[in-house]
Formats: C-alpha cells, structure tokens, sequence
C-alpha cells in the first residue's frame, strides 16, 4: 500500500467525489474498490462537468497539489472551491499497470477504459497540472486535511523546486522553471557527453542516478531529469555530488 491525496468535496461532515458519481458518499476508514461511472453513448463518462474521458478508477495526486482544478481569476486558476478538501489516502500498490497502458501508444492514449484491479498507473489529464494522476484501483481515506498541513506540503514542495532550479542554474546547467511537473530538465550539453554518457558516468563517478533525456524521446538528448520527490536534505546530497562530478570532468579535460 502507498499513500497519495485526493481532492474531495465536503457536504457538512460528508465526503463526495467531484465530477464522476459525485452523489455517492466516501466514506473516511474504509477500503473501497473504484466504481465505472455511467458511460455514454460517445463512449465518454458523464459527470458534474459535463462528458470527460472514460478513464475509471481513483484520481490520487502525490502531493496536495491540483493546479488545473479551482476558481479562475484572470484566465489562471487561483483558488479552490470552499467545498473542496483534500485527503491522505492509501491506495494498492500491488500491480504496476504502466508497461501495460504504454502498450496503447504515448499521451493521452496511455490510459485504461477498464479499472486497474489491485493496482495502479499514472496518467497526464491536462498539460498544465503537476505531475500525473496515480489511476488507483482500491484506496482509503485516512483523514481529511487541515489547510494548514496542505500548505505546508505545498511550500516544502516549492522550495524543493525552486532549490534545484536555482542550484543547477547555478552550476552552468541551465534549467527552466517546471510548471507541470515533480522533475526538472537541466541542459547538460555544456559539459560534450550525451545524456546517457552524463547518467553513466555519474552513476559510476558520485553512485548518483538521472535519467537521460532521451529516455522521453529524441529531443530529450543534451538534457537529464532529476525528480525533486525528495527530501531537501537529499536533494542538497546530490546536488553535491553533481557539483564534484562536474569539477571533475573539468579536471579530466585538462
């Protein structure tokens, strides 16, 4: 079992979902096994929004976090609903679906229209949210959050952001401000290897592992991602030890 968040509506001192099968209560406690919601005849799913992508199961987040989902202000959503709490929850972790989902194409095809028994996959529902949603099978609620608590995880995972963004930027690695992700994009092509040549050597230099931007594609090459799903003081370890293993290749090229 695995803990993530999710994003409820509050009716009194009851828990609803909040598009799909939004009038069916959740109840905290208890072991549920996710539920098809009424599929249309365009083969989408209805819902409070209107018909969405058939896509069954639990959306879960990793962290407290749901920037593509509140109240708009200026054309960018600022705030969440008043009614809208979120939860720590576990879900089943038992079988990893990804390999399988990947078999229907990359994207928006990398989905399942069935529900991932016993275990889970992540899916990208729209280019602006953070990370993916983890598609669960089973979950349970655990607690309700305080704002306080959501507040804290948000700014300890900005911080964590920000600290890489500063620190490989500092280091000549240039890196843009991620906005839809848990990961950062360094450019590495400063340094003459290749993404993989940069991941191996570190790997092998400082025991610290990245993955080569090629991994996601052709256009990845001259970069490598490095997750920030991390504590601070792990992050500042292997930042380090990036650092030396730059000096490094300096030294080595003299």
């Amino acid at each position: 079992m695995a803990i993530a968040y999710k994003l409820l509506r509050m009716k009194g001192d009851k828990l609803y979902p909040l598009f799909v099968l939004s009038d069916q209560e959740i109840p905290i406690g208890v072991w549920l096994d996710a539920k098809e919601g009424e599929r249309l005849t365009n083969g989408k799913v209805k819902s409070k929004l209107g018909p969405l992508q058939f896509r069954p199961g639990w959306h879960l987040s990793d962290i407290p976090l749901a920037v593509h989902i509140g109240i708009k202000e200026d054309g960018v959503i600022k705030y969440m609903h008043s009614d809208n709490v979120w939860c720590e929850c576990e879900y089943s972790d038992e079988i990893d679906y990804q390999s399988e989902v990947e078999k229907n194409g990359k994207g928006y095809k990398a989905m399942m229209d069935t529900i991932p028994v016993n275990g889970f996959y992540r899916f990208k529902t729209s280019p602006s949210m953070l990370g993916k949603w983890i598609i669960a099978g089973r979950m349970k609620i655990n607690r309700v959050l305080s704002d306080k608590e959501v507040e804290e995880m948000r700014s300890s995972y900005l911080s964590r952001r920000n600290f890489l963004v500063n620190t490989f930027n500092d280091m000549g690695l240039h890196t843009f401000n991620p906005m839809g992700a848990f990961y950062v994009f360094p450019c590495i092509r400063s340094t003459g290897l290749t993404s993989e040549e940069f991941c191996e050597e570190l790997l092998n230099d400082q025991k610290v592992a990245c993955v080569p931007g090629t991994a996601f594609g052709d256009a990845g090459e001259g970069f490598i991602r490095v997750s920030y799903a991390y504590s601070l003081e792990e992050l500042k370890l292997a930042t380090e030890k990036i650092k030396l293993f730059l000096d490094n290749l300096k030294n080595r090229s003299h």
